[in-house]
């Protein structure tokens, strides 16, 4: 009977030491995970993409340990996400460990930020690997609409689109500059640059020139 007492005495001092370690685990969207070991100070978690949002939670004996913090909602930007907490232990002073979980959410967005066509008036351009391209007008051409084709996914830095209807580009000046921009899905950015020149428009640099243009006229 003593033998059975000691064994059952025994059996439950190990099981409380085994316990003590093992009081402490981590949830993440309320589903344990099994990685997490308390002599282990660092993980990475791959995120899909498409996961915007998670919460952790640390769930622990309290008359254990202490964790700081023991809960947190993290809002998930592409790339490294990291959550850091600490542990220590009520009954020992040297035990204090901090522990950081990174969530990598993968970034699956498109990159394409490359016009699919462009088009300056009734000049459609042949794109290449160039952002920046030259067209000739009419100089009686006072305005003229821009026309372009995004890829999928990709949308236009605001004010840097097309030229339409009442946007289209004035042409008050020999040669006119506009900034096209293209923003792709995962926010990297395109600018094309277009010189719209109006061909029989004669540039007059200063005011000796333009004397002497007049005295021509008047001979």
């Amino acid at each position: 009977m003593k033998k059975i007492f000691l064994f059952l005495l025994l059996f439950f001092i190990t099981f409380i030491n085994v316990s003590a370690d093992e009081v402490v685990s981590v949830k993440i969207d309320g589903e344990v995970f099994d990685q997490f070991d308390i002599n282990t100070l660092n993980y990475q978690i791959n995120v899909d993409g498409s996961k915007d949002k998670t919460q952790i939670d640390v769930v622990y004996d309290s008359e254990v340990y202490e964790v700081s913090p023991d809960f947190k909602v993290l809002s998930l930007k592409y790339g490294d996400n990291p959550f850091c907490f600490t542990i220590t232990k009520k009954d020992d002073a040297e035990f204090n460990k901090k522990y950081t979980i990174t969530l990598k959410r993968t970034d699956n967005r498109k990159g394409d930020n490359s016009l699919t066509s462009l088009t300056v008036g009734t000049n459609k351009i042949v794109l290449g690997d160039s952002n920046e391209y030259s067209v000739s007008v009419d100089g009686k051409t006072n305005s003229i609409e821009i026309q372009a084709t995004l890829p999928e996914g990709a949308s236009f830095v605001e004010g840097y689109g097309e030229r339409t209807g009442n946007n289209a580009v004035k042409l008050t000046n020999p040669t006119t500059s506009v900034e096209i921009k293209v923003k792709a899905e995962n926010n990297d950015v395109k600018t094309y640059v277009l010189k719209i020149t109006r061909k029989d428009v004669e540039v007059i640099d200063d005011d000796t020139e333009l004397l002497n243009f007049i005295t021509s006229l008047l001979r």
